[in-house]
């Protein structure tokens, strides 16, 4: 019988207080803010960590996460922390309403330090639950970043993956036990399309020697192709039933034996969905398979939603996976 765990998928909004500071001291990326100013953004992102970690466990979410506060987005955070990495000009991201910098790779990469462990680390110091941390995707970084360096696409995207290689590794020493690793590229979105043997591979070489739970998630659309691929690269895979109605096609030919991450609650919609709706969806997938693990989760992140309608979605996700385990 499958383990049903209630989960986020990370990327909050921000509350009001942390959107203001950040205002004070123009925004949080790689530029030095001096002492001062770095130490009193770090104070509020720490607040808010236990803002949205108090509002997971009060939802009685099973595994929460630190909310990604501090990212704009899925590119920009990571890629300002990987050496060999100039910021370009503003592109769509993916098929929202929202835009990003161009990364650009400008000399050779390298794990330069910590990406994602400290926000990991003092996750954990707040929450009495459980904490996912989440990182970006190689193949999605290689996707959303243009190449101005590497001599071949190999290269490049094997580049991405030895990179996200050592922080997976990193967070695993950290005391991770799951980790969400992030691939909307894979669905193609607002894309040229993807080329699955190079997004497999990259994914594959980046999940090398980790041992802890890696559930690669997939969002903004379908995944048909590439998901039995992923069930045997990954521990877990995350689908959106939002964006990617039909991903319920693949479940139900291939079926799925580890975890599982059922996106079933809309992340860019401020509708809250009944409980019976979101059970309805989770139930319809375990029709189809019966994995270890079955991952009560939105769609997506959370952060394209007001802080209100957010709160209201958590908690009826929690309520769900509580009917689900009924």
């Amino acid at each position: 019988m499958t383990d049903v765990v209630s989960t986020t998928a990370g990327y909050f909004p921000r509350p009001d207080y942390l959107i203001e500071t950040l205002k004070e001291v123009q925004g949080y990326q790689k530029q030095d803010m001096g002492p001062e100013a770095e130490e009193k953004v770090e104070d509020v992102f720490h607040e808010g960590r236990g803002d949205v970690i108090e509002i997971q466990e009060g939802a009685g979410i099973d595994l929460v996460t630190e909310g990604q506060l501090s990212w704009d987005d899925i590119i920009a955070f990571p890629t300002t922390r990987i050496d060999g990495i100039e910021m370009g000009g503003i592109k769509r991201f993916y098929d929202n309403n929202r835009f990003y910098r161009e990364p650009k790779v400008a000399d050779g990469l390298a794990h330069s330090g910590d990406i994602t462990v400290g926000q990991y680390e003092d996750a954990v110091g707040i929450a009495s639950n459980a904490v996912k941390p989440v990182m970006a995707g190689a193949y999605s970084l290689a996707r959303l970043s243009k190449n101005d360096y590497y001599d071949s696409d190999d290269a490049y995207r094997g580049a991405f993956a030895d990179v996200v290689n050592e922080e997976l590794k990193a967070l695993e020493d950290a005391g991770a036990e799951t980790i969400q690793l992030d691939e909307p590229s894979l669905t193609g979105v607002n894309d040229e399309g993807v080329d699955l043997d190079e997004g497999i591979e990259t994914i594959e070489r980046s999940l090398e020697g980790v041992d802890a739970e890696v559930v690669v998630k997939t969002y903004f659309g379908e995944i048909n192709d590439a998901y039995p691929h992923l069930l045997d690269i990954a521990d877990g895979v995350g689908i959106d039933l939002i964006s990617g109605e039909e991903n319920i096609g693949a479940v139900e030919e291939y079926g799925a034996d580890g975890a599982l991450a059922v996106g079933c609650m809309n992340a860019r919609n401020t509708r809250v969905e009944s409980v019976d709706e979101l059970v309805g969806t989770v139930e319809s997938v375990l029709e189809h398979a019966n994995p270890e693990t079955t991952y009560v989760s939105p769609s997506a992140g959370l952060d394209f939603l007001p802080w209100t309608v957010m709160k209201d979605k958590v908690q009826r996700l929690g309520e769900a996976t509580d009917e689900v385990r009924r």
